[in-house]
């Protein structure tokens, strides 16, 4: 696998993506933007695997199987059971690699408190 910087050009169109990052830094929303961007289905990988009142669906990992095996998709590189099988399937990972005080920030809609030194304004104009 090549590892490539944020300036670096692709060496081809991806057609399937996975995005990685920690809770709140947005993975969803790339993914999201990404699929819109490549003209790709986004699979919002949380949706396949919660059910009514945010169990795990016993159909997961199939779901998960079944939509790995299309020629096309962007999704988030979640739940450890299917890790392995969206990482042998994609050819493009993009790392979220955000500071922790803005990523905690936004994953709490800003309620946070900033460790000293940091105002949460400052925390909050990082994350943008």
């Amino acid at each position: 696998m090549t590892l490539l910087g944020p300036d670096d050009p692709l060496p081809r169109r991806p057609s399937r993506v996975l995005v990685v990052g920690t809770s709140g830094a947005g993975r969803t929303t790339l993914a999201a933007r990404i699929g819109a961007l490549l003209d790709l289905p986004h699979v919002e990988i949380d949706a396949l695997f919660h059910g009514p009142g945010w169990e795990a669906r016993p159909s997961f990992e199939d779901d998960a199987r079944r939509f790995a095996a299309e020629p096309t998709w962007v999704t988030e590189w979640q739940y450890e059971p299917v890790r392995p099988l969206l990482t042998e399937r994609a050819d493009l990972l993009v790392w979220l690699d955000l500071p922790g005080v803005p990523v905690g920030h936004r994953a709490t809609g800003g309620n946070a408190r900033a460790p000293a030194g940091l105002s949460r304004l400052g925390a909050g104009r990082a994350a943008c």
